[in-house]
């Protein structure tokens, strides 16, 4: 298959860091509040693309038009079910500087690059302005060639309101959408990216143009669950593209690592205790009663964030703490981290 996938849990944050030095990594969170273990990715040397095209309120993993700090959530939008891009501070918050009219991604990815200045941080609205060539020139080639359903399937208005479109109403020809793709022109409306597009571009991009054959992507808890049902499609299009553009490789590998298995990062006030949780699991036959201690000292590993009460990067700048990996769980891989967490929940 022209574009194939292997799941990575073999791999440690060690492991990323050293590939980091030699490969284009990459990760895609999305815009919005950052558990602790999202905060880790800044660290590591990789390329971080933030999602924007999502809609807030359907967004249970980060909740972008909310602020939560302190353990309390906060209603920055009042616009939750439109797209973040279009998304602005609706009235200020008590003792928080993010003043009316503020973006959601100046208020949340602002805080991350504040946060980790050296780090390569950028918004997907950001990546596609940047790339905006690259886009056109893929979409010129696939749109006579494939389904339309396999390009769009979405339209977001002015206002952020987006809507699914019925198959017969979708656009057929490269001329209909030349001036009318959302983030590929100057209008803030217009036909969404398919994400199919969106992987397409990174594959060639961190394939430094179809010539590297393996390239590198830590996964949330979604894209790890998807993207196999989605290699069918990508392999169809990249092998029209590779024959256009002189590609040259004809297969290229995904390495998924799933870094949601990873839940050991905490506030720097709880890394002692975090420390000595990892120590306790790492045993042959750790003790229950003393795991469950340390966990209450170092609860933010059990974070989730659909309780909308967790530490984030708001807290970071507001508290001065930062978040910090036990020494030890940086040499575990990611299929040992999802086991060390299943005894955590258990």
């Amino acid at each position: 298959m022209p574009v194939a996938m292997s799941i990575r849990d073999d791999l440690s944050i060690q492991d990323i860091e050293k590939l980091a030095q030699t490969h284009v990594l990459e990760v895609t969170p999305h815009v919005g509040n950052w558990t602790t273990h999202r905060l880790v990715l800044p660290t590591l040397g990789i390329k971080v693309l933030c999602v924007d095209h999502t809609i807030g309120e359907r967004d249970i993993n980060t909740h972008p038009h909310l602020l939560i700090i302190k353990e309390q959530a906060h209603v920055l939008c009042t616009t939750s079910d439109r797209l973040t891009t279009h998304g602005r501070v609706a009235q200020r918050i008590n003792g928080y500087p993010y003043l009316p009219g503020t973006s959601l991604a100046d208020v949340h990815v602002g805080t991350v690059r504040e946060l980790y200045p050296e780090a390569d941080i950028v918004t997907h609205s950001e990546f596609l302005a940047e790339h905006r060539e690259l886009a056109m020139q893929l979409y010129e080639i696939l749109m006579p060639v494939t389904k339309p359903t396999t390009l769009w399937w979405r339209r977001v208005d002015a206002k952020g309101v987006v809507t699914q479109y019925r198959k017969r109403d979708l656009p057929h020809s490269f001329s209909e959408v030349r001036d009318d793709i959302f983030r590929l022109s100057n209008q803030h409306s217009g036909w969404l990216m398919h994400n199919r597009m969106a992987i397409l571009m990174d594959v060639i991009l961190q394939s430094e143009g179809g010539v590297v054959p393996h390239i590198y992507h830590l996964s949330g808890p979604d894209m790890v669950r998807y993207l196999e049902s989605e290699l069918v499609a990508l392999s169809r299009m990249y092998d029209v593209l590779r024959k256009r553009l002189g590609l040259v490789q004809k297969e290229i590998t995904i390495n998924l690592v799933p870094f949601a298995s990873f839940p050991f990062a905490t506030r720097t006030t709880q890394a002692a205790a975090a420390e000595a949780l990892a120590e306790e699991l790492s045993k042959k036959k750790p003790s229950e009663a003393t795991v469950q201690h340390h966990v209450r000292e170092a609860f933010d590993v059990l974070a989730h964030a659909s309780t909308k009460a967790y530490f984030t990067q708001h807290d970071c700048i507001a508290s001065g703490e930062r978040v910090v990996v036990p020494e030890i769980t940086r040499t575990w891989s990611m299929a040992t981290c999802q086991e060390m967490s299943q005894l955590l929940k258990s």
